[in-house]
Parts: C-alpha cells; structure tokens; sequence
C-alpha cells in the first residue's frame, strides 16, 4: 500500500508540473526529477513559453499535445510515458551503435593506412 501511495504521488507531481500547478489541496506538490522534466519537453508534452520577453530561459509550459495527455486515463498516460520512454532508448542505443560503427571504420580505415605505410617502409 506504501508503495501504491508512493507512486501515486510522484505520477500527481509529474501531471502537476505539467500543467504549471504548485500545489494540490494546500500541500506544496515536489517537482518531478530534472530527467523527467527533460523528458517531458523531449516528448513534446512541455515546450519553451514562446511569449517568454523577460531574458534567460524561458520556462516551460504545457502544449496541446500535453493538454491532450492530460485528458486521457491515467493508466493510458502511464504506458505512453513508458512506450515514449523505451522509445527514446532505442534512439539512444541505435545512435550509440552507429557512432560506434562510425568510429570502428575510422579505426579500420588508420590503421589499414598504418599497416600499408609499414610494409612499404619494412616496419
């Protein structure tokens, strides 16, 4: 029960920050993770205020597509988050292995030049 308790409250901070609430019932609501509020612009649910004119960076406000999410059911928000989620792992991982593809071949391609320099010099 503790742990149901738990989540619910950290799921109502994510959906709070979302919507720009501070508080629910007079409590002070805690901000989700920096990781989450990233991923919530990433995903598109939060972007820059576009009307921002004071200088620095502007803070985030929800968009329609958040609005959106917003009126779904709860457990329908909480496997787009996680689809969204494993999503951007599998951008990462592919990113990962194509920098890594990239940097092989590089290495490939240096020490092919290496070896044949060392053959015509007799290394």
């Amino acid at each position: 029960m503790e742990l149901e308790r738990y989540t619910q409250r950290r799921w109502d901070s994510v959906l709070h920050y979302l919507v720009g609430s501070t508080s629910e019932g007079g409590e002070d609501v805690e901000d989700p993770p920096e990781a989450v509020v990233h991923f919530l612009e990433r995903t598109g649910l939060m972007q820059e205020d576009p009307e921002w004119r004071r200088g620095g960076k502007a803070p985030l406000v929800i968009t329609s597509r958040g609005y959106e999410f917003m009126l779904l059911d709860v457990h329908v928000q909480v496997w787009q988050f996680v689809l969204q989620y494993l999503k951007s792992l599998l951008v990462s991982f592919k990113n990962k292995k194509k920098a890594q593809g990239i940097q092989s071949e590089a290495l490939l391609s240096c020490r092919r030049g290496i070896s044949s320099r060392c053959i015509k010099q007799g290394c």
